[in-house]
């Protein structure tokens, strides 16, 4: 069994170093430091009323996808499981594997991640038994306490446990059943809390009396049809939750890209593309070996003092050593024309897990041989031998089909005279 956990982070949209600040994206703040958010800055207010909370707050404009702190969020997160699930800028989803809840798993990752962030950045993951329950966990907790659930502070980070494992995590003979109340705690959440749906719908739900998950089984699904459309009938998976569940693996990215830059006072000749292209290959194909993956596109761009080209391949098998890529990118190094490089960038896309094939041996007559080897001469030996006795009624390999059988025929040579058919006589 894998156990879920959902970790949203909060100072994640800046690399900003000072203590006070918050990122604004139109106008609106998404994100602030840890210090802004307890004098009041949080998501959702204007940048003027936040310059007015905090007179002299750093207004950061977010100009990346992930910044350093969520990337080495994620890294750190990834040395430790492969099941990582990155949602946005600051949130993502892991799982980790095990028969009882990873409990010491789950500190020694976050006391690694406490001491990467910082002071003004921190993680606030819940775990539960299956991803939509970890996220439910994290949203409720920011409206109100979860009843019954574990608080626990590691470093910096804030780690919420549900009831479900919590109340089991002691008794292994009750881990395994648990109680009806445990089972059947998420149906206390807020629908507030429900981020599945569009805040107009959390509101009009609300407006209707429908406060809470539970709340939702006592309402006819005809009226909800009525008043929300058959979109309506989806809402019953959320009152049930089976344990597990899988992510959607989408770390590491799906690209992987060197970049060389020739310096003012160094300029590089055109013949020297082979040996920076092989430099720039080694990082990368130590960086696919070491995650297990390999590449099913490769490109080459580079920049002259004359013009600029780029040159793309698409492989049959995903690539992974350096010998070949550099075998796939050598065709394109008699385009680039021209009498001194300015940039060689050199990238890879579409990366696939690799499948290992594991080869079974065993110790034949005194020598270390590989299984199957040894189940294809045994056949070979029953094949022969019952062709002995009798002829060309075994064949190793493809049947043939009835065209095949009747080309056969037709070249075989005709009957000399006084042949017989067998079981046949000349009264006949």
């Amino acid at each position: 069994m894998r156990f879920s956990f959902f970790g949203q982070g909060e100072g994640m949209h800046s690399d900003c170093d000072q203590r006070l600040w918050a990122s604004v994206r139109d106008g609106i703040v998404t994100d602030a430091s840890v210090s802004a958010r307890k004098r009041g800055v949080g998501p959702g207010m204007t940048a003027a009323s936040a310059e007015a909370l905090v007179p002299g707050i750093t207004l950061c404009g977010k100009d990346v996808l992930a910044t350093c702190a969520i990337t080495r969020v994620w890294n750190t997160i990834w040395s430790y499981t492969p099941w990582l699930e990155t949602v946005n800028e600051d949130s993502c989803w892991f799982q980790i594997p095990g028969d009882d809840p990873p409990l010491r798993e789950a500190r020694e990752l976050l006391l690694n991640i406490s001491q990467q962030l910082g002071e003004e950045r921190r993680l606030r993951v819940g775990m539960a038994e299956n991803p939509f329950l970890a996220r439910a966990l994290v949203a409720w907790s920011r409206l109100e306490r979860v009843p019954n659930a574990l608080y626990w502070k590691v470093g910096a980070e804030e780690w919420i446990i549900s009831p479900g494992l919590a109340e089991n995590r002691t008794s292994p003979r009750r881990r395994v059943s648990g109680s009806v109340e445990a089972k059947k705690w998420f149906l206390r959440m807020p629908i507030r809390a429900l981020w599945v749906l569009d805040p107009a719908v959390r509101d009009a739900l609300i407006r209707l009396g429908i406060e809470r998950l539970q709340d939702l089984v006592s309402v006819p699904s005809a009226q909800l049809q009525r008043h929300f459309g058959k979109e309506s009938l989806l809402w019953a998976r959320f009152l049930e939750q089976p344990a597990g569940g899988r992510l959607r693996v989408n770390y590491p990215p799906m690209d992987r890209r060197e970049m060389w830059a020739a310096t003012v006072d160094e300029p590089a000749a055109v013949d020297a593309l082979q040996s920076i292209v092989q430099m720039l290959i080694q990082p990368i194909s130590a960086d696919l070996e070491k995650n297990g993956t390999g590449a099913l596109k490769v490109g080459l761009r580079w920049g002259t003092d004359s013009h600029q080209g780029e040159y793309e391949r698409t492989a049959r098998r995903p690539l992974v050593s350096s010998d070949s890529l550099f075998a796939q990118l050598a065709p394109g190094f008699a385009d680039c024309k021209g009498r001194s490089l300015e940039l060689v960038e050199v990238f890879v896309e579409d990366l696939r897990p690799l499948s290992a094939i594991q080869t079974s041996f065993i110790v034949h007559e005194g020598m270390l041989l590989p299984t199957q080897s040894i189940e294809r001469d045994e056949l070979r030996k029953v094949i022969h031998q019952v062709n002995r006795k009798y002829p060309h009624v075994l064949n190793l390999g493809i049947r043939p089909r009835f065209r095949e059988l009747r080309l056969s025929v037709a070249e075989s040579p005709l009957p000399q005279p006084g042949y017989l058919p067998r079981g046949r006589s000349k009264d006949r």
